[in-house]
């Protein structure tokens, strides 16, 4: 049953990724914060800062996932649900309900994991665990990815390239 693995690790790789596909890799500062930044409320530029780490999370969590080691996999999968969780303290009011909504859903894939012994194997091989990421992976979820993706690709850019056109 190795492609059930492989499929639904390909599944939450994209998931995952579809997070922050627009946001590159270099932050430049930018003096003009987000709307609603100031007191208690984040800036923009912080806030894409932080998505890019997220990303960087990410990147590694099919290599760390599939490395057949659960200790690693579990750091991996804490380590993003962490990173998310950080994101969502310094959301923008804009994007804020969107990140709820993805950090709902990688605290319940962690538990799922965790049921699981962090082991894609033995989840993909088990109809029930399957069946439940089915369920947590859900349209309300796809949607909420789908708009930080948006955010990534139209906001985060206009932050992280600000000072990149400075020519020798």
């Amino acid at each position: 049953m190795r492609r059930p693995t492989r499929v639904l690790l390909a599944i939450v790789t994209v998931i995952l990724a579809a997070t922050a596909a627009g946001c590159s890799s270099s932050s430049s500062t930018s003096s003009t914060p987000s709307s609603g930044a100031g007191a208690g409320n984040p800036s923009k530029e912080t806030f894409c800062a932080l998505l890019v780490a997220f990303r960087a999370a990410n990147d590694s969590l099919d290599a760390d996932v599939n490395s057949g080691d659960a200790a690693r996999s579990e750091a991996a999968v804490k380590r993003l649900v962490s990173q998310a969780k950080t994101l969502q303290d310094r959301a923008p009011t804009d994007i804020r309900a969107d990140v709820d909504v993805a950090v709902t859903f990688l605290d319940q894939l962690e538990a799922l994991l965790a049921q699981y012994s962090y082991d894609i194997t033995k989840l993909s091989d088990d109809p029930t665990g399957a069946e439940q990421f089915t369920t947590l992976n859900s349209d309300t979820v796809q949607a909420s990815l789908g708009q930080l993706r948006a955010y990534g690709d139209t906001d985060c850019v206009d932050v992280t390239t600000t000072t990149t056109t400075t020519a020798p």
